[in-house]
């Protein structure tokens, strides 16, 4: 037999707390003490019904024992699955659904000293954002101090969440205290808390709650090398960025869309118009792709770096006699630039082409050549990745592609072959250079694993 409070109510009825206008007599501690009263905790109310986290943003919001119970099983089960290796994945998925729909992120608000809603807030950011790196950056490949430190923050994450329940506790009113679910709440924590004499109260605890959120940002500094502030502090300066927020933008329109070719927002720098290039007296346009081309950026922190490949100063300096020369790349701007100012001290590029040039299918930027405004009969590009001209395969020269090898040839090789195309006068390109790829497949038939070309060109 069910029984039943003052209110009407339930004593096994799942309770959730909430902020009342008035309240006649004040809660009661667990060990029946009277709370003193303190103007920065009103007292709460008990509801019975469920209540959505849009609900829970009006003027009475609640929170749902039962809901905080099953996070907190949750938490303790990531953190005995980090403590043997990767977290299951299913585990976190039902965290994130748990929280989802949840007023747990916005438990400050059963609190109106804005310290207190402060902290409470904090603590709800770092446990979700743990959550999310055992997800999905976890694994045994980490190196053990770093798995050890992390192990660490999430205990001290779990230790949190198991104070702010007590807080909870200490917000009940003198009706939820025969609350069956208060007393789940109540024996869950002594179960699993640590062993810490706390004394004061509820100052008490928001001091104890306020040692483990120190005990966690030190945890997660010591986690790396860079100091937590000034790590996120670039974070927030990345983000903000006008470039970043455009190409947001831009992800989020490409994620709405359903076609696999599409067009790039209005607002990206120097978005072009066909034809791209001015006339010009050069007989010969030759167009080059830029990383593993050209070039290989190493990045690695502090220590990042722009390889350039062997021959690239002797490449571009020696093909500018004969051609027209312009980079084509799939990258964003800022870095190309900053790359083809690297590699070109002598100014043998005439112009240069970005992302926003070229035409996106599936991971696949394709470079159009025919909108460059220039006869394709005189037209060749060199890429490392044949299906980035797969438009005019007849113009392109495929390249392997190049990482840090000293002893790389390639340019070199390329090179004379472009200089021979040019100094013969080919009419067409495109059939100077079918007659190449078929002597290379010629002489492959034959064994010869380094092929002497002669380059035969249609004049």
């Amino acid at each position: 037999m069910k029984s039943y409070n003052k209110a009407g109510r339930s004593s096994n009825t799942p309770i959730l707390l909430s902020r009342a206008r008035n309240f006649s007599e004040p809660p009661k501690h667990l060990n029946g003490e009277s709370r003193v009263k303190n103007p920065n905790l009103p007292p709460i109310e008990i509801s019975s019904f469920n209540m959505t986290s849009s609900q829970f943003l009006e003027e009475k919001p609640l929170v749902n024992l039962k809901q905080v119970l099953m996070i907190e099983e949750k938490l303790s089960e990531i953190l005995e699955k980090l403590r043997q290796g990767p977290v299951d994945k299913s585990i976190c998925d039902d965290y994130w659904a748990l929280t989802e729909d949840s007023s747990v992120p916005y438990l400050e608000k059963l609190f109106t000293e804005k310290r207190t809603q402060t902290t409470l807030r904090h603590a709800c950011i770092i446990e979700m954002a743990a959550v999310a790196f055992a997800n999905i950056c976890f694994s045994d490949k980490m190196p053990p101090d770093l798995s050890q430190h992390f192990r660490n923050l999430f205990y001290y994450i779990h230790q949190n969440f198991l104070t702010i329940m007590k807080l909870m506790l200490y917000r009940c009113s003198n009706d939820s205290l025969s609350n069956s679910w208060t007393h789940i709440l109540r024996t869950k924590i002594q179960e699993k808390q640590a062993t810490i004499g706390v004394k004061g109260g509820v100052s008490g605890f928001m001091k104890h709650h306020t040692a483990l959120a120190s005990k966690i940002l030190e945890c997660i500094t010591s986690i790396g090398p860079i100091p937590l502030k000034p790590a996120l502090m670039s974070v927030l300066k990345i983000v903000y960025c006008p470039t970043f927020i455009r190409a947001r933008k831009m992800i989020e329109s490409i994620l709405l869309g359903m076609s696999s070719i599409i067009e790039i927002p209005e607002d990206l720098p120097m978005l072009p118009t066909s034809p791209y290039l001015p006339n010009t007296d050069k007989e010969y346009t030759l167009i080059l792709d830029l990383d593993e081309t050209l070039v290989h950026y190493v990045d690695n922190g502090p220590e990042s770096r722009l390889n350039i490949r062997p021959g690239c100063s002797d490449f571009l300096i020696e093909l500018k006699k004969y051609y027209e020369i312009s980079i084509f790349t799939a990258a964003l701007q800022d870095y190309a630039d900053w790359a083809i100012d690297s590699i070109d001290l002598e100014k043998s590029i005439s112009y240069r082409f970005y992302r926003q040039h070229t035409m996106q299918t599936g991971p696949v930027f394709i470079k159009d050549l025919s909108r460059l405004g220039r006869d394709l009969s005189k037209v060749i590009i060199v890429d490392n990745v044949a299906e980035n001209f797969r438009l005019q395969p007849g113009n392109g020269l495929f390249i392997k592609s190049w990482f840090d090898d000293v002893e790389d040839t390639c340019l070199a090789e390329t090179m004379v072959l472009l200089r021979e195309i040019a100094l013969s006068k080919a009419q067409d390109v495109r059939v100077a250079l079918r007659n190449y790829r078929d002597q290379v497949l010629r002489q492959m038939i034959k064994g010869v694993s380094n092929p002497l070309l002669n380059f035969v060109t249609s004049k």
